[in-house]
């Protein structure tokens, strides 16, 4: 147990709903296989490639949902699956395949298991990518991703034992 007044550390929410999609994504039929991690950096010239990066970019709170009480947070976050082919001729094709393989895996359970409230498809982005000598192709598939979370919740918090009350 944590000493008083220190809250334990607890895996935050985010990281729980990259983990539940990064399964999603190993389970799913893609030509990446097995092959998705869990971070932005991906060393392309030592992984079997294809290969997905799941990473959050970015969260934002909506204000109207810290007025209640207890408060819930609604927050979403805008999530990238990232995926790198090899650099040739067909590099176009071979990313629009592995862009419909992911967000089929990704329709298939907007919610990942009720882990988020629900996500969509909010962008797309094609690039070419020089790492060393050897050229590669990506593609970012952007998802918005909703869920609720208390602020703090009340398991996170601490508090000193009550050692005497006067009524």
């Amino acid at each position: 147990p944590a000493p008083r007044g220190v809250a334990m550390a607890r895996t935050h929410q985010r990281q729980k709903i990259r983990e539940a999609i990064a399964e999603a994504l190993r389970s799913a039929d893609t030509a990446a296989e097995d092959r998705v991690f869990e971070t932005r950096m991906l060393p392309y010239g030592k992984l079997e490639i294809p290969a997905l990066a799941v990473y959050a970019l970015e969260e934002s709170v909506d204000a109207e949902s810290a007025k209640s009480a207890p408060r819930e947070l609604r927050r979403t976050i805008s999530l990238a699956i990232e995926g790198v082919v090899k650099y040739g001729e067909d590099v176009d094709d071979a990313l629009d395949a592995l862009a419909v393989e992911i967000e089929r895996a990704m329709d298939a359970d907007p919610t990942f298991g009720d882990e988020v409230s629900d996500s969509y498809l909010s962008g797309t982005r094609l690039a070419i990518d020089l790492d060393g000598a050897q050229m590669y192709g990506l593609v970012r598939l952007t998802y918005s991703v909703t869920y609720y979370a208390g602020a703090p919740a009340a398991e996170d918090v601490t508090l000193d034992d009550l050692a005497t009350v006067d009524a």
